[in-house]
């Protein structure tokens, strides 16, 4: 008989901080961009992200956020993509989102964050325990 620890890892790392804040992220994401939906299969999702995650362990969750809103940004995406379908792409996005021939949108990348920060500011959301201040120049 398998222990319920050993079933919780399966689905995702619990012990992992970044997992469950990033797992918000994505869903918030999701439903900003279509219509207030939750994102689908969120189960897979989770063991997405939970995969992604041990693959990149010295990634911080700021790092990977800023993925996230990046890719959301971009330019000829499926913004109604389930979530466990791009998360192993993620690092396209890291410095930049992506025009319509997936090329970075240099420069737009701080842009991106700080409306993010002032959106956030706007509707009263509480900040994360992993939020910093994006750099202005």
């Amino acid at each position: 008989m398998r222990s319920i620890d050993n079933r919780k890892s399966k689905i995702g790392n619990t012990s992992d901080p970044r997992h469950q804040e990033l797992m918000r992220e994505i869903d918030w994401m999701y439903r900003r961009y279509n219509d207030g939906l939750p994102a689908p299969d969120m189960a897979r999702t989770a063991k997405a992200l939970h995969a992604f995650l041990q693959a990149n362990p010295g990634w911080s969750f700021v790092v990977i956020r800023r993925a996230i809103r990046n890719r959301f940004y971009s330019r000829a995406i499926n913004l109604s993509e389930q979530p466990w379908a791009w998360i192993k792409f993620l690092p396209r996005y890291v410095a930049d989102p992506l025009d319509e021939w997936k090329k970075p949108m240099r420069g737009k990348g701080n842009e991106v964050q700080r409306e993010w920060e002032e959106i956030l500011a706007e509707e009263g959301q509480r900040p994360s325990m992993f939020t910093t201040k994006t750099q202005r120049h």
